[in-house]
């Protein structure tokens, strides 16, 4: 699990809830997204950073709602 996502995890999910399954991206794998497959390694690294930071404010809104 990212370690920045540690920190948000409501306690009451804890690690027997198995829902929220986080799965790394590499650069390879975002190539064989549409789209995506002529990217070079630093703009696979900044879209997947940029991804992250989205994921983390789509899931702070989730669990505060």
């Amino acid at each position: 699990m990212s370690q920045k996502l540690k920190h948000i995890l409501p306690k009451q999910l804890g690690k027997s809830n198995q829902f929220l399954q986080l799965k790394k991206i590499d650069c390879e794998k975002l190539r064989t997204y549409d789209g995506f497959e002529n990217v070079n390694d630093n703009e696979a690294k900044f879209i997947l950073e940029e991804l992250e930071r989205l994921a983390i404010i789509l899931y702070k809104q989730i669990i505060t709602e």
